[in-house]
């Protein structure tokens, strides 16, 4: 509104301008009357001594570009679009706004697949049951259970230890384990977690068959009922490490106490 109010003074004491020069020119073209001698000049100035405003010739002006004869009204500038790929973040300060890329999405690690199983083994003690993985066989070992696949190269065992007030807390299930299967060969416990209905603890050892040693590493679930501590151990050799986390996947619903 005030650059308009300014273009349209700035036409009007242009068009004022030019009608003074026209008032100035037509006043040298008509010559002054020549006073009378014997009157007194009149303090009314004679009709044919005032120039005629009508007969003025006012000088043409053109519009200025700009004015409110030729307004035009200014054209929005366009909407800045952020870049997709920065997020602007303003800094505290009042320091100038910086521009930081964003973090690359997270891809999540997609759950272990179960592998398929061949029935269950129920305890003969009437302790314990557990599905037994396709292809395995079964055999016992004193008060425990050992499957394992033709190659040898994956196998567990499952057995159950009587529950003592004030260990059944999830980080004490760990230590349960850790006493449990501690006489094996090179047993070394590794990182331990929380798990529904019971914890998760890593371990590794070794295993030496004809003079031959190789390691072998896998995990122990630990599983809390009211009376007892059920505790499953999955080894694996190195042939075998990959098939582990299937393995414990597909046991660890199975594996529950006979009520």
């Amino acid at each position: 509104m005030t650059k308009r109010t300014w273009l349209t003074a700035l036409a009007t004491l242009t068009f004022i301008l030019s009608m003074l020069c026209g008032y100035g020119l037509h006043a040298q073209e008509t010559p002054p009357a020549a006073p009378s001698p014997t009157t007194s000049a009149s303090p009314t100035a004679s009709p044919t001594a005032s120039p005629s405003p009508t007969t003025a010739e006012p000088v043409p002006v053109s519009p200025l570009p700009g004015s409110a004869t030729e307004y035009n009204p200014p054209t929005p500038s366009p909407t800045a679009v952020p870049s997709p790929g920065a997020s602007p973040l303003p800094l505290p300060g009042g320091l100038p706004t910086q521009t930081f890329p964003l973090a690359p999405p997270v891809t999540p690690i997609p759950a272990a697949k179960p592998l398929p199983t061949a029935g269950e083994f129920s305890d003969p003690s009437g302790r314990f049951r557990i599905a037994i993985l396709e292809d395995y066989r079964v055999s016992s070992i004193g008060d425990a259970v050992l499957i394992e696949n033709k190659t040898g190269a994956l196998a567990y065992t499952a057995l159950a230890q009587p529950a003592t007030g004030g260990l059944l807390a999830p980080e004490n299930l760990a230590e349960i384990a850790k006493t449990v299967f501690q006489r094996g060969e090179g047993f070394q416990a590794g990182s331990s977690q929380q798990i529904p209905g019971g914890a998760q603890l890593d371990w590794s050892g070794s295993l030496t068959i004809g003079g031959n040693t190789q390691p072998v590493n896998g995990v122990i679930i630990a599983k809390p009922t009211g009376t007892q501590v059920l505790l499953l151990l999955i080894a694996a050799t190195e042939s075998g490490a990959n098939q582990v986390p299937n393995a414990a996947a597909t046991l660890i619903d199975s594996f529950q106490a006979i009520q």
